[in-house]
């Protein structure tokens, strides 16, 4: 064999494999990016689950004190 087929090869076949070792490592660098993205989107879920709770529980406080102020006034008035 000539010696440039046989430099060919081996330049063909270090281009490949530095391929296939770059997108392996690319693809275990993105899957460790998406699981931290997927936990950050959790916890900002979470966040937002309990705001809507607490919300909803300080609207019932706020109805309950509005009730107590009327009863408040009756009362005084009778």
């Amino acid at each position: 064999m000539d010696s440039t087929i046989i430099t060919g090869l081996i330049a063909g076949g270090s281009a490949i494999i530095s391929a296939l070792i770059s997108a392996l490592i690319s693809s275990g660098v993105t899957k460790y990016r998406l699981s931290q993205l997927e936990k950050k989107v959790e916890k900002h879920n979470n966040v937002i689950e309990r705001t809507y709770q607490l919300e909803e529980r300080q609207a019932v406080i706020t109805e309950r004190i509005d009730l107590m102020r009327e009863e408040i006034k009756e009362l005084k008035g009778a």
